[in-house]
């Protein structure tokens, strides 16, 4: 799941007085995640963060005050997708289509549920459902996405909890209105009114040029390997110098031991990874003759360019000025 989760999760550990990063640091996400709302995180790993600060603030309603601090923008080119569609319910069908691309452990569908329209989160990838602020905070994330694109002051019909309900139900009125628990949806229930209500401001040609975005630069995260998302993470990872394999398994929730495994099932090593990513990016940055040669070693993970060259020469029998001047 992306990081930018982190940001209303620090924002609601500041207001009860817990150091967010402290807990950050404990469960094992990389502390440079604050700060950077597109970098990858393990959903595994957000779940034990919620726990720990369940824990650590003594709030029932942890997850109600994350999703409260949630904005549209957090949610990324989905969200900007849903913010140029034409109505409300159209919005809906392209999260639901769309979200699979930037997460896997959440997803959105919508039924009928009487003269209603139930829009329901459900948690295929793991046991996320068993975790209450997890489930509440994706809940109430998607009542704000919803209050982003509505009219000024809209509320959903009801919003369900197939969980018990806490001992003070108040926030959650208060932030929903009506609510329900033990119900068989994790769901934002809506009118057809709702589903029909035009979002102001959406411009179509920018939702088509998103979509194409979404589906050209990323893959449905369900369906990658294991070598196709440890390669998408060395090279996430590797202008940052941060692309070691202890680096890259911890981006993804998972032991170093792990990822060697799963990369030795699929008949890959990280290191030939690894130098198939440089290889495919050096490419790219050699095209261009005004780069220098420095950038393009910052930007592959090595640690001067007199390194990055001598690997060059190394794979391909030439210095890499020389391969640069030839465009």
């Amino acid at each position: 799941m992306r990081s930018a989760m982190l940001a209303p999760f620090a924002t609601a550990m500041r207001e009860l007085g817990v150091d967010p990063y402290h807990l950050v640091r404990k469960v094992g996400i990389p502390v440079g995640a604050m700060e950077n709302g597109y970098e990858p995180i393990s959903a595994r790993s957000y779940r034990r963060l919620l726990e720990a600060a369940a824990e650590a603030g003594r709030c029932e309603e942890l997850g109600l005050r994350i999703a409260e601090a949630f904005s549209l923008p957090m949610a990324g080119p989905v969200g900007l997708l849903a913010r140029n569609a034409a109505t409300l319910g159209a919005a809906i069908d392209d999260a639901a289509r769309y979200l699979r691309y930037q997460t896997n452990c959440v997803e959105v569908i919508t039924e009928p549920a009487g003269e209603l329209v139930a829009v329901a989160t459900i948690f295929p990838a793991f046991e996320a459902a068993a975790c209450r602020p997890f489930v509440e905070v994706m809940v109430g994330a998607l009542v704000q996405i919803l209050r982003g694109l509505a009219r000024p002051g809209w509320r959903p019909a009801q919003v369900t909890f197939a969980h018990p309900a806490p001992r003070d139900p108040a926030p959650y009125r208060q932030l929903f209105g009506s609510v329900s628990f033990g119900e068989r949806l994790n769901a934002v229930l809506i009118t057809q009114e709702d589903l029909d209500m035009p979002i102001v401001g959406a411009d179509p040609q920018m939702a088509r040029e998103v979509a194409r975005f979404i589906e050209n630069n990323a893959a449905p995260m369900a369906a990658l390997s294991q070598t196709a998302q440890v390669t998408e993470m060395i090279k996430r990872l590797l202008p940052e110098g941060r692309s070691s394999i202890d680096e890259v398994a911890q981006h993804l929730g998972v032991t170093t031991r792990t990822v060697q495994r799963r990369l030795s099932y699929e008949g890959k090593s990280f290191s030939a990874l690894t130098e198939a990513a440089r290889k495919d990016l050096v490419a790219k940055h050699l095209h261009s003759p005004n780069v220098r040669l420095s950038s393009i070693a910052r930007r592959l993970g090595f640690s001067s360019a007199s390194a990055f060259s001598r690997w060059f020469h190394k794979v391909y029998g030439v210095q890499p000025r020389r391969f640069q001047r030839a465009f």
